[in-house]
């Protein structure tokens, strides 16, 4: 994930980052809803939860949740493994990535959520705030992200249209000093905690 203007300004960032969030979101839920072990994701389940989100709306979509499953991982939050070994870009050939979910899915035998962020997803509280953090930028998106930060703002309703916000989420976002501080942003490739910013900064 991308900011500017400092660590607290996430910047929307057309294409895949909008997928991504909707995933991380639907990853999010499970795990405040029925619980997931932060070692031994269940990604199935992420991507039917991504495919009833998004399939309210954009039914030729819904069905594409395993990309941003991939994108995830690139970006830092999980890992893909098979038989205890991290799968890599270069596991998929000179794309560098799974072409289809079949290409993707049997593949792995594990997905875990990395290492430095599984304190925080431990914590009802800090799960919410990256969630916070993921719908603000479908917030700060297009007219078509901007839908989806109001059906993703209450889990609870997300598959009840009747009970969407109705007013535009980005203009509750400007008058709110909500952010998702303790999540931090992408760099050299990686989601860094603002805990592991200050270390890096002290070396």
């Amino acid at each position: 994930m991308a900011f500017s203007g400092g660590f607290d300004q996430p910047t929307p960032i057309p294409g895949r980052q909008v997928s991504s969030s909707q995933s991380a979101s639907a990853a999010i839920d499970l795990a405040d809803g029925t619980g997931m072990d932060p070692e031994n994701l269940v990604a199935h389940a992420i991507v039917l939860k991504f495919r009833a989100y998004v399939g309210l709306r954009y039914p030729s979509r819904a069905d594409e949740g395993w990309r941003p499953l991939w994108h995830l991982s690139n970006d830092g939050l999980w890992t893909f493994y098979s038989n205890g070994r991290a799968l890599t870009r270069s596991d998929f050939g000179p794309e560098g990535k799974p072409g289809t979910k079949s290409s993707l899915f049997p593949r792995f035998d594990r997905l875990a959520l990395n290492g430095f962020l599984r304190g925080p997803w431990s914590q009802p509280t800090t799960r919410k705030q990256l969630r916070s953090y993921m719908i603000e930028i479908l917030a700060r998106d297009d007219v078509a992200s901007r839908i989806f930060s109001r059906q993703l703002a209450d889990s609870q309703v997300a598959l009840d249209t009747d009970k969407w916000l109705v007013e535009d989420l980005s203009a509750i976002l400007r008058r709110s000093s909500s952010t998702s501080s303790t999540w931090g942003l992408r760099r050299e490739g990686r989601l860094v905690s603002r805990g592991q910013r200050r270390h890096r900064h002290s070396l």
